[in-house]
């Protein structure tokens, strides 16, 4: 399995939209055969941070899900609404 998180700084004007566009990926990912789990989260403490935590079920099927078109929409559509670029760690469990 793939364990993975990504870190999402939004600017603070942009804050309701990437909220939405972050929320708007987890039903679709969820809907993937290989997803185990897809969770968003956001930083108590800054709520411009989001981070999604992540389990799929092989790198292939994480590169099947990085290929999926909303993904790929997601990806264009993000840049200019944060603050830095997303920030993404990928593990095994030990």
């Amino acid at each position: 399995m793939i364990y993975l998180n990504a870190i999402i700084k939004s600017k603070p004007e942009k804050l309701d939209e990437v909220k939405t566009m972050l929320s708007n990926l987890v039903p679709l990912s969820r809907q993937e055969v290989a997803c185990i789990q897809y969770d968003l989260h956001q930083d108590i403490k800054d709520p411009s941070i989001f981070f999604f935590y992540e389990i799929w079920k092989d790198e292939q099927s994480l590169t099947l899900h990085h290929s999926q078109t909303y993904i790929i929409a997601f990806g264009a559509n993000i840049k200019t609404l944060v603050t830095e670029p997303i920030i993404i760690y990928q593990g095994h469990l030990i």
